[in-house]
């Protein structure tokens, strides 16, 4: 059992080991396209500022919805990337206003309603349909009714990931003759979903609103595009 899970773990704690440029993408394209409308509906909401940010990877995004005035709490399952991220936010000097926890998105040590508001930038792309449920129903225990949740998703208009064709969904095989691979060893192994508009809907919409849905150009890969999108569990 040890060694399965640390050969699920094996492609996110390796992906903070690399260089700058062969590092996890999400750590450098910047927030979401749909952050500051995000934000804005939050606030407005009422429910409160406590934000859980699923999947904080090195911190660089959690950190955003900290100094945009929430108070929020970053998880992620990879050791190096969770140590990061501590460090980031003792860097910025927001320890009240931001913390990183290492845990699972399937299993959330958080109170009923905790929350009023979440994020998952590129976290749930990689979780296995098998899990869908298990995922959501964490999500949608530990947030308030009413809550918003902002999601970055994988198109499957993407031309291929990494040199990896793309398909619905599909485990990343690394192959040493492809060129388009090279420096991306370390995602050999990890799962990756890439959804439509339909999908999207199939999969959310019978626990929360969908509020707005947008596909956009990817900001460092001419030839991907991700999916912004504002959940809503219902009041």
């Amino acid at each position: 059992m040890g060694k399965k899970v640390l050969k699920e773990l094996e492609p996110w704690n390796l992906s903070y080991k690399m260089s700058f440029l062969a590092k996890p993408s999400w750590s450098r394209h910047g927030m979401p396209y749909l952050f500051d409308e995000f934000i804005s509906l939050v606030k407005k909401n009422g429910n409160g500022t406590n934000h859980l940010d699923i999947g904080c990877g090195d911190g660089v995004k959690t950190v955003n919805y900290a100094l945009n005035g929430l108070n929020t709490v970053g998880i992620d399952i990879s050791t190096n990337s969770f140590k990061e991220a501590k460090d980031l936010i003792k860097e910025l000097e927001i320890p009240k206003k931001c913390k990183a926890l290492k845990a699972n998105c399937l299993k959330l040590p958080f109170q009923n309603g905790e929350f009023s508001s979440a994020s998952d930038t590129l976290c749930f792309t990689h979780v296995k349909p098998k899990d869908y449920q298990k995922y959501k129903n964490q999500l949608y225990q530990v947030l308030a009714p009413g809550s918003f949740i902002m999601m970055v998703l994988f198109s499957d208009k993407d031309e291929h990931f990494h040199g990896h064709k793309v398909s619905g969904q599909y485990t990343f095989k690394f192959d040493s003759k492809n060129p388009l691979m090279a420096g991306f060893e370390h995602y050999h192994g990890m799962y990756n979903a890439h959804f439509n508009k339909k999908e999207i809907k199939k999969t959310f919409a019978d626990l929360f609103k969908i509020i707005k849905a947008v596909e956009v150009k990817h900001p460092i890969y001419e030839h991907r595009f991700l999916w912004n999108i504002i959940l809503q569990k219902p009041k």
